[in-house]
């Protein structure tokens, strides 16, 4: 995949206090990339700079496209950071319209085809102000995509939604990327939807780079945890302590963890069976992004 933006040493001091300190990073098209950190690490800061909203900083930014003029280039990002506002007493279609013209005109086929994709049409032509919380969040999205953006910004989509609304919200956003192979910067403090719809995510902290999670090979690594629940303790230790693949981490009652190559898993199960080695089960153990995000970060301490 190709580079679609790419954030060099940025820089922005608000007061002598460093918003956003010597970041790097890249996104690549298609890609659907996670900003999370705590409260106050730089993350809306970031976005507005990408979007041109703050000038003044330090360090490059370089959207890819074959875009020559500027203002055609800014065209490329749709964004919704932070509450998308409408006029409430317009209806939704008379709000995209409006939107739609002062960015370049209204394109009657382009709006119907935004309208379909997002599921807009029982409420297209109800008044803003009718709007529950949700399909507000959907509206503003219709907005972010008038111009055909190659790149899309979200700034907490699924924030104040219920359960249904984030998963809408979520299965949206992937319909979205399929259709038009757009590229997505999105943040949200829901990681656990930010694990099941991003291909990255990129950790920050007091504006600093702290990790880059590649989500797409976590579950491709050679060796994995795994915990094995056995009455039969001893004898299944013996054969592990045979085993030069499995490394025995911890025995506690009747769970004994280890590190294991994945692609063998298999086979050792057929062993334990063959050596009559009663074990109610193999559960391989998972690393959320919820567990390394209080790990690497440290929590949501406000900064």
């Amino acid at each position: 995949m190709t580079e679609i933006l790419k954030v060099t040493g940025i820089t922005k001091t608000y007061h002598q206090r460093k918003a956003v300190d010597n970041l790097t990073f890249s996104i690549k098209r298609g890609e659907i990339v996670g900003l999370v950190g705590p409260n106050g690490a730089g993350k809306t800061s970031l976005m507005r700079m990408i979007m041109g909203l703050v000038p003044n900083y330090q360090g490059e930014i370089v959207l890819h496209t074959d875009h020559k003029k500027k203002k055609e280039k800014q065209k490329m990002i749709g964004c919704v950071i932070e509450s998308p506002s409408f006029y409430p007493s317009l209806t939704g279609l008379d709000n995209l319209k409006y939107f739609a013209e002062i960015s370049g005109g209204y394109d009657k086929n382009d709006v119907d085809h935004i309208v379909n994709l997002l599921g807009l049409q029982k409420a297209i032509h109800k008044k803003v102000k009718h709007y529950s919380l949700g399909m507000r969040q959907r509206l503003g999205i219709a907005q972010a995509l008038l111009n055909n953006p190659e790149f899309l910004i979200l700034d907490e989509p699924t924030n104040g939604l219920d359960p249904s609304g984030v998963y809408e919200t979520r299965e949206l956003i992937k319909k979205i990327v399929k259709e038009r192979n757009i590229s997505v910067l999105i943040s949200s403090h829901i990681l656990s939807e930010i694990e099941a719809i991003c291909d990255r995510v990129i950790l920050i902290k007091k504006g600093r780079l702290i990790k880059d999670l590649d989500l797409r090979t976590k579950d491709k690594t050679e060796f994995s945890t795994f915990i094995i629940q056995s009455v039969e303790v001893e004898p299944l230790v013996h054969v592990l302590q045979g085993d030069h693949s499995a490394e025995i981490l911890n025995i506690e009652n009747s769970l004994v963890k280890m590190k294991y190559p994945r692609s063998n898993i298999e086979n050792l199960i057929r062993t334990l069976v063959h050596k009559d080695i009663r074990f109610h089960g193999i559960f391989e153990e998972k690393v959320s992004l919820e567990k390394q995000f209080f790990e690497v970060l440290g929590g949501n301490e406000i900064e």
